[in-house]
């Protein structure tokens, strides 16, 4: 061994900036579970039949968020230079 970093390519990364705002956006999904009032069914020792049947009737079930957030980078107009500073914007 020689300390040598090995790596499959020499290249590095391409990297992209986008020059507007809206250019390029990612999107995620994310899927939250609707645990009813008093926790879930395994907390009070149901069955899985008594808990498929009570799922029918109470709604209990996902809720969906999807967040898009958009790549072109800048500074939050609205925070003082401090918390640019400190969250990294800067």
């Amino acid at each position: 061994m020689t300390g040598e970093v090995i790596r499959s390519s020499k290249t590095t990364a391409v990297r992209y900036e986008k020059s507007r705002p809206g250019e390029l956006a990612h999107m995620d999904v994310k899927k939250f579970r609707r645990i009813p009032e008093g926790g879930g069914w395994r907390t009070r020792g149901e069955t899985v039949t008594n808990h498929q049947s009570r799922l029918n009737k109470t709604g209990v079930g996902h809720d969906h968020v999807q967040p898009l957030v958009d790549n072109y980078s800048r500074l939050p107009p609205d925070q003082p230079p401090v918390t640019n500073v400190m969250a990294g914007y800067t």
